[in-house]
């Protein structure tokens, strides 16, 4: 008798975990969605106007130079 009681408890909870699980992925997805709207600069950005800026005002020596090779 314990078996066929603890069988709808066993699909309910798997249920429930499938549940559990669809919603931490689409979580997941929400915030990494977030955080690269946040950190996203490339569409808002003159890409000549700031490689002309760095050559004529950044000089290329020292840590400098090492910071932007890395």
């Amino acid at each position: 008798m314990e078996q066929q009681s603890q069988q709808p408890d066993d699909a309910k909870t798997q249920v429930q975990k499938e549940h559990i699980r669809k919603e931490a992925k689409g979580l997941f997805k929400s915030v990494r969605q977030f955080v690269v709207d946040i950190f996203d600069f490339r569409g808002d950005t003159d890409r000549e106007s700031t490689v002309e800026a760095v050559k004529a005002d950044i000089p290329f020596k020292g840590a400098t130079a090492w910071i932007f090779i890395c």
